[in-house]
């Protein structure tokens, strides 16, 4: 007769966790907001970049064009949203996610009224100019997009 043995093996993992030392929760996200804050910068002059790039971008002409300059537009937006996500600007990737929706729900073959595109890049210039505590106006910019979302998807 056979009898199956089996032996416990503590992981390496659970070793570690026992042990005494590492950070505490505080000291760990002190630390992560003291790395975020040196990147903060960079993602600034990404998301400035970003909005421009979609604020000159020109309205398509021929029906050709109209699909690649949407993927442009998309794209940015999108970008947009990767850069300013980890900051917390919650207001801008708001407007930037509204564009991305009103895009993604065009039809090919639909012909996508540009003044969108144009309203929500200088809505996303105007929400980065805007001082952090001027919460009143951030809220009515925000407000006015969500209502040309609404709009155009019927949400």
């Amino acid at each position: 007769m056979s009898v199956v043995r089996t032996i416990p093996r503590k992981s390496r993992l659970s070793t570690l966790v026992d042990q005494a030392g590492g950070l505490s929760v505080g000291a760990a996200k002190r630390r992560a907001q003291a790395n975020l804050d040196v990147m903060k910068p960079k993602a600034l002059e990404i998301i400035g970049a970003r909005v421009e790039a979609l604020a000159n971008l020109a309205e398509p002409v021929t029906p050709e064009d109209a699909l690649p300059t949407r993927i442009d537009a998309y794209r940015l937006s999108s970008e947009i949203i990767d850069a300013a996500g980890m900051f917390e600007m919650r207001d801008l990737c708001a407007a930037a996610k509204g564009l991305c929706d009103i895009l993604d729900a065009v039809s090919p073959d639909d012909r996508l009224d540009w003044r969108i595109v144009t309203v929500h890049a200088q809505s996303m210039r105007l929400l980065m100019t805007l001082a952090d505590d001027a919460q009143a106006e951030r809220a009515a910019v925000t407000d006015h997009l969500r209502k040309v979302l609404s709009h155009r998807l019927g949400v």
